[in-house]
């Protein structure tokens, strides 16, 4: 049923946002997904889904979100797997980021650090584990105080 749903609504060439929340995304859920033609989409929001890193790893491999420009996974339990299938996606255009509330460590933003972050101008990592932890990795890899606590600006609430 939201298969069909999806593929209805994404027959609208003009749509550029989508928002699937609190839901249950399952593989086969995103793999019909990432079949259906998504370059106009640019948003993409997939909060509170109950995401697995086997889902990023599906997602992360789809070549038809090649203008995305935001991604939210927050509240998604990928973890630093899912974060690790996340810094291999060939997304040039990704600018914002929301890895809140995903589970994850500071493995995981090393993973980001070493891939994908050069791209990336906003981060949310808020509630994740070893906040401070984080902040080191970002000061060992050369940003100043100043640029990781504007990505980590929500975590200090």
């Amino acid at each position: 049923m939201i298969i069909k749903a999806l593929r209805t609504i994404l027959e609208w060439r003009f749509l550029s946002e989508l928002k699937i929340n609190n839901g249950k995304m399952t593989v086969e859920i995103v793999r019909h997904l990432i079949d259906i033609d998504l370059k106009f989409i640019v948003i993409l929001d997939l909060e509170d889904n109950q995401i697995s890193s086997q889902e990023v790893k599906v997602l992360a491999l789809c070549e038809n979100l090649c203008y995305l420009t935001d991604l939210s996974l927050k509240k998604n339990k990928i973890g630093n797997r899912g974060i690790n299938y996340l810094s291999s996606a060939q997304w040039p255009h990704l600018k914002t980021l929301n890895l809140a509330h995903v589970g994850s460590t500071t493995q995981g933003l090393n993973y980001l650090r070493k891939k994908t972050l050069p791209e990336i101008k906003v981060l949310n990592y808020s509630y994740n584990i070893d906040k401070l932890g984080c902040l080191r990795t970002f000061a060992r890899a050369g940003h100043t105080k100043h640029k990781a606590l504007g990505l980590f600006h929500h975590s200090w609430q």
